[in-house]
């Protein structure tokens, strides 16, 4: 039915795969590419159930973390062409992420975003001996340049970065708003240095992020160090409870030396 569906939108897959992990209110597929050089087609299935599902999910959140600057969509449709304009407007700005696809309703009951990732594994995968000081910097110019379209991202983790030959390449735009000039990037900062930690360790994550184009911003961001204010991924990352506070803890003290 999905490969039906996309070929109304004029995408043509074979093989269809469920990922390993799913996410809360959609379904995600991969279709492997004719050319292995191309990357794999990730698609996003939202159905009514799953839109509803994503719509009170972040309705919560805005109202349990105060999150006002969330963007809720009431339909599937606005949700996946939400999803694909930010994605426009971070690549249009210079931002390496996958290129859009397809996006739009394959039929009366289903909304369907397809992207094509490039080969390469997620940084949250990466050993760190071969995370370099130089690709550290990299993602931080790429965050920075994604701020600087007037985009949030919402889940800027490691598991959002794909470590692509021509260089990082940041996904996993399911959240991502526009926002107002000079609105606050705190949130994005504080949920990549922790979650950086997690790959490199507390000291070359904190002095990547200082040393980077947004470093001033970097003290401003250290109180939402915090479990609440961080994803469930970089959460899973941190550890036990006991760990994850230690890791953040640790990370507050060097931002206040530092």
């Amino acid at each position: 039915q999905i490969a039906t569906a996309l070929k109304a939108l004029g995408v043509q897959v074979g093989e269809l795969a469920l990922e390993a992990h799913q996410p809360h209110g959609a379904t995600l597929l991969t279709a492997p590419p004719a050319d292995p050089g191309q990357g794999a087609l990730r698609i996003k299935v939202l159905g009514r159930d799953q839109a509803e599902a994503q719509l009170f999910s972040k309705l919560w959140r805005s109202l349990l973390y105060k999150e006002s600057g969330r963007t809720l969509h009431l339909t599937r449709l606005q949700e996946v062409e939400h999803e694909a304009y930010t994605r426009l407007v971070a690549r249009t700005a210079g931002v390496r992420t996958p290129a859009v696809v397809a996006a739009g309703m394959a039929d009366a009951r289903v909304a369907i975003l397809a992207v094509r990732e490039p080969p390469g594994g997620r940084l949250s995968e990466a050993e760190a001996s071969l995370v370099s000081d130089d690709l550290l910097a990299e993602i931080w110019r790429q965050a920075a340049t994604l701020h600087a379209a007037r985009l949030i991202h919402g889940r800027l983790s490691a598991h959002a970065v794909i470590l692509a030959e021509g260089g990082p390449v940041i996904t996993d735009f399911d959240i991502a708003r526009t926002t107002p000039v000079g609105a606050s990037v705190t949130g994005d900062i504080a949920e990549l240095l922790a979650s950086l930690a997690t790959v490199v360790g507390p000291e070359r994550a904190l002095a990547s992020a200082l040393a980077g184009p947004e470093g001033d911003c970097v003290a401003k961001a250290l109180p939402l160090l915090q479990p609440a204010a961080l994803t469930h991924q970089t959460r899973s990352a941190l550890g036990s409870r006991k760990a994850g506070a230690n890791v953040l803890d640790h990370l507050r003290e060097l931002g206040a030396e530092g």
